[in-house]
């Protein structure tokens, strides 16, 4: 099947959404480390992003649902180097 449609549906006022909740939640761990995590979202995305466009052409709804789970993983070894340096 064609999984495109689930793509195109990422436009930029959803992922500005997303971003904006996902700082909103992340505040009560601390500014710096919620536009940290931010960043570091945006940037793995974009380059994954990249990646798979040259890879295989575009991004389809499971290559989002892998970005995810990658951003996922960095976001909570940054809270957990965090934790660890006793920042949170």
């Amino acid at each position: 099947g064609n999984h495109k449609p689930v793509a195109a549906a990422v436009t930029p006022f959803r992922l500005t959404l997303g971003l904006g909740l996902a700082l909103l939640l992340t505040l009560p761990t601390g500014p710096l480390l919620a536009v940290t995590a931010g960043g570091l979202t945006l940037i793995a995305a974009a380059l994954l992003g990249r990646w798979l466009r040259g890879q295989i052409g575009g991004v389809t709804g499971d290559t989002l649902g892998a970005v995810n789970q990658v951003v996922e993983v960095l976001v909570l070894g940054l809270w957990l180097a965090a934790l660890q340096q006793g920042l949170i």
